[in-house]
C-alpha cells in the first residue's frame, strides 16, 4: 500500500525523484512488479498513473508477477476488474497501458522467461516491488533475481518500498547488490506519502512509518 502511495503520489514532489524522472520520460515505458501477491495494487497504481499521461500517445506496458498458481489467476481477474483505470482520458493523444501476468520464481534464473517474446522489442525500464524481503532466504532469492534482471537489462530502474529493519535487507540484499557493482541509493519514506497511504487503506499493528524506506538500484549512477 505504501509503495501504492507513492506511485501515486510521485508527480507531486517538487524534487525529482528517480521514480519520478523515470516515469516522465519520453516514449513508452515497460515496468515489472516483482511479488505481486493476490492483489497486484502497485502495479494497478502504476497502471493508472501512467494512464493519466494525456499527450503524446504512448503504449504503456507493466508486468505483474508471482509464482503460485493461484495469486496468478486472481491478478488476472483483478486486471480484468479494473481495466477501466487504464483507459486513460478521454483524448485521442491519451496513454494507453497494458496490463500482463507472468509466473516468475525467484529461485528459477529469470532468463528462463522468454522475455524476447514478452516484451517484443521494447525495453524494461522499471523494475519495482514492496516488502520483497522478510526473510534471510527471501533476500537472497531476491537480490539474485535483480542481478540477473539488471544484467539482462542495464538500463532499468529498481525502485522497492522496504521495512529497512527486516533480516536480510541490511545484511544480504542491499551488500550483496553494491558488491556486484551496481548502484544504490536509499531515501526515507516521507511523511505526506504515509499519510495518503492511510488514507487509502488503514494498516493494522503497529508499523511506524520511519521503519519503511525507499531503496533505488541501478547499473549506472542516477
Amino acid at each position: 500500500m505504501l509503495l501504492s502511495a507513492y506511485i501515486v503520489g510521485v508527480h507531486q514532489r517538487s524534487e525529482l525523484c528517480p521514480l519520478q524522472q523515470r516515469l516522465t520520460q519520453k516514449g513508452n515505458i515497460t515496468a515489472l512488479e516483482l511479488g505481486s501477491g493476490a492483489i497486484g495494487i502497485a502495479g494497478l497504481s502504476m497502471a493508472w498513473q501512467l494512464a493519466q499521461q494525456t499527450k503524446g500517445g504512448n503504449d504503456h506496458r507493466i508486468i505483474l508477477s508471482d509464482r503460485d498458481d493461484a495469486l496468478l489467476r486472481q491478478l488476472k481477474n483483478n486486471i480484468s476488474n479494473n481495466l477501466h483505470i487504464l483507459q486513460g482520458a478521454e483524448d485521442n493523444h491519451a496513454s494507453t497501458v497494458e496490463c500482463q501476468v507472468i509466473s516468475l520464481d525467484w529461485a528459477q534464473p529469470p532468463t528462463a522467461v522468454d522475455w524476447d517474446l514478452l516484451l517484443v522489442g521494447r525495453r524494461l525500464d522499471i523494475i519495482f516491488g514492496s516488502e520483497l524481503v522478510y526473510t534471510r532466504e527471501t533476500a537472497a532469492a531476491c537480490r539474485d533475481c535483480i542481478l540477473d534482471l539488471t544484467e539482462r537489462f542495464p538500463l532499468s530502474l529498481v525502485c522497492i518500498v522496504q521495512i529497512v529493519d527486516r533480516d536480510g535487507w541490511q545484511n544480504i540484499f542491499l551488500p550483496g547488490l553494491r558488491n556486484a557493482g551496481l548502484f544504490v541509493a536509499e531515501e526515507a519514506v516521507d511523511v505526506d506519502c504515509d499519510t495518503a497511504a492511510n488514507l487509502m487503506m488503514k494498516r493494522g499493528g503497529s508499523l511506524d512509518r520511519f521503519d519503511f524506506g525507499i531503496c533505488y538500484v541501478s547499473r549506472s549512477e542516477f
